[in-house]
């Protein structure tokens, strides 16, 4: 088990980004192989849902690589338990490395910012959502629900196409998101 309690000293804390990646992770219990699970590739923990990619680099590398289910998590303390090795378990959990939002050139970028401190949250939330679905091709929209879970900060924004994934990259974080077609 390992266990990862929120630290007063944010440069040093691996909560709220190893949080930011469960709240990727897919929460249908017929998901058997994905359900209540994140990848950690030796530096960098992943979740996945099939609709999003969160992935987080760790400050505090403790974790031996490998599949670990969530046991708990509340406001002060995640609980992780390792249950699979990486290269045993390679048919259950999908090679996220080979996404585009990892090898392919974007065909636009824009710098965003969700540090709400300037306002109300949710306007400012609104007009960085707006600014991104504006660039974005016609007929294409993503989740705003799954914009809103970006924690705080600022991202560059990357676009592959109609397609494909919408990047939203940080320092040490990022975020993955299918496009969904308005018709």
């Amino acid at each position: 088990m390992y266990k990862i309690e929120k630290n007063k000293n944010r440069l040093l804390d691996d909560y709220e980004g190893v949080a930011f990646v469960i709240a990727a992770i897919g929460k249908e219990e017929d998901r058997k192989n994905l359900y209540n699970r994140v990848l950690f590739d030796g530096a960098c923990f992943w979740g996945c849902d099939g609709h999003r990619v969160h992935y987080y680099y760790v400050h505090n590398n403790a974790f031996d690589p490998g599949i670990y289910q969530v046991v708990s998590k509340d406001k002060k303390m995640l609980v992780l338990k390792k249950v699979a090795v990486r290269k045993k378990a390679i048919g259950t959990f999908p090679d996220i490395s080979r996404l585009e939002i990892f090898s392919k050139t974007p065909k636009w970028s824009i710098e965003i910012k969700t540090d709400y401190s300037t306002g109300d949250r949710e306007m400012t939330k609104s007009v960085e959502y707006s600014k991104i679905v504006k660039r974005l091709f016609r007929g294409i929209t993503i989740n705003y629900k799954y914009f809103s879970d970006l924690p705080l900060g600022s991202y560059t924004v990357y676009s592959y196409g109609p397609e494909n994934m919408v990047g939203f990259c940080n320092q040490n974080k990022g975020a993955g998101i299918m496009p969904l077609r308005i018709t």
